[in-house]
């Protein structure tokens, strides 16, 4: 007989992670009794058993997913550009593998260490040189802080100037502006040992197909719940079935990201969660778990169990929002939500 669920091999560390996190919020603070959980069909990535304070037991069908940072990278393909949504956390583990296996192979042959400063994401042409390209320097015997990829950050810029590259001012202004287009660096260090890596995205780089700068933490949180939803709301509507409620679990791949901001992200994009029972929210470390959209009204059946601050921070948002957004007295906002949920008066 053919079994649907999915094997322990495919079942990813973070699902497993964010499953453990939900179930002891759901105990914790009261919105079970009971629960357990295993692997889902995917969809959806998890199936809970929750026995509820009322005394129902019921089924939930949950689906994980990630809010990170995505950033816009222009690719060509022939006489073609298009635009491609790079994932920063697909990159980044990449690159540090690449210096993990240099490590692995000629670290006992270094004499001294090689910090890699790399600004995602990459060239394709640079990404498949790149351990070919930290090799080359290392065996150069340079220790001066070199860009790897300065003849593409030339060639890109000389594009887009266009003229004679010949012509010395072409050249000026080409050699002016590249250095802002170089996204590996790499420089001796006498007193390291190996090759490290520091990496990240530029604060100049463009959120795919919006407009808007990477830097801007509400942008990115607002993109990434927009790309969330569009992938999970159909999922979850065409493709899970047989639960008694639909859930949507994010867990925080941004650390400058809170419950509250999550909220407003969801507000801004109008999600009314009409085809979820609810949203729960885990902060970046998988400690703190929010109820960030409730239009099943889970919370309305709680046992009297304390609450977080997470909670207390949402439910103070709303309040807020029924006031018309005032600029003073927060305080106001945060008992009435802490009154709310001791109470659970809502």
């Amino acid at each position: 007989m053919m079994v649907n669920w999915r094997s322990e091999m495919a079942f990813k560390r973070e699902e497993e992670l964010s499953a453990d996190a939900l179930q002891k919020h759901l105990i914790a603070f009261g919105y079970a009794t009971a629960a357990s959980w295993k692997p889902g069909p995917d969809p959806p990535d998890l199936s809970f058993t929750v026995l509820r304070p009322n005394g129902v037991m019921e089924s939930w069908g949950v689906e994980v997913t990630a809010l990170t940072q995505y950033v816009e990278q222009s690719l060509r393909k022939g006489t073609k550009t298009f635009i491609k949504a790079v994932e920063r956390r697909v990159f980044e583990p990449a690159v540090h593998d690449i210096c993990e296996r240099i490590n692995k192979n000629f670290g006992s042959q270094l004499s001294m260490g090689y910090a890699l400063f790399v600004s995602g994401p990459l060239d394709p042409k640079v990404f498949r040189e790149l351990e070919q390209r930290i090799l080359n320097y290392i065996q150069s015997g340079n220790t001066e802080e070199t860009a790897l990829d300065h003849g593409e950050a030339v060639a890109l810029v000389l594009k887009s100037v266009g003229g004679d590259p010949s012509d010395p001012m072409v050249q000026w202004a080409v050699q002016s502006v590249a250095p802002q287009y170089e996204r590996v660096y790499i420089k001796g260090d006498a007193k390291a040992k190996g090759v490290w890596v520091m990496s990240g995205v530029s604060g100049i780089d463009k959120l795919p197909n919006d407009g808007g700068f990477v830097a801007d933490v509400t942008a990115t949180i607002e993109y990434s719940i927009q790309r969330i939803l569009n992938e999970k709301l159909p999922i979850m509507t065409d493709r899970v079935h047989g639960f008694d409620r639909k859930l949507l679990l994010i867990w925080n791949d941004l650390p400058l990201a809170k419950s509250i901001d999550v909220v407003a992200a969801l507000k801004a994009r109008k999600t009314n969660g009409k085809h979820l029972d609810g949203i729960f929210f885990i902060e970046f470390g998988w400690k703190t778990v929010s109820l960030v959209l409730d239009p099943a009204g889970l919370i309305g059946i709680l046992a009297p169990k304390p609450v977080s601050e997470g909670d207390i921070a949402v439910c103070a948002y709303y309040s807020w929002e029924r006031r018309g957004r005032p600029l003073w007295s927060p305080e106001v906002d945060w008992f009435e939500a802490e009154r709310q949920l001791k109470h659970r008066t809502f």
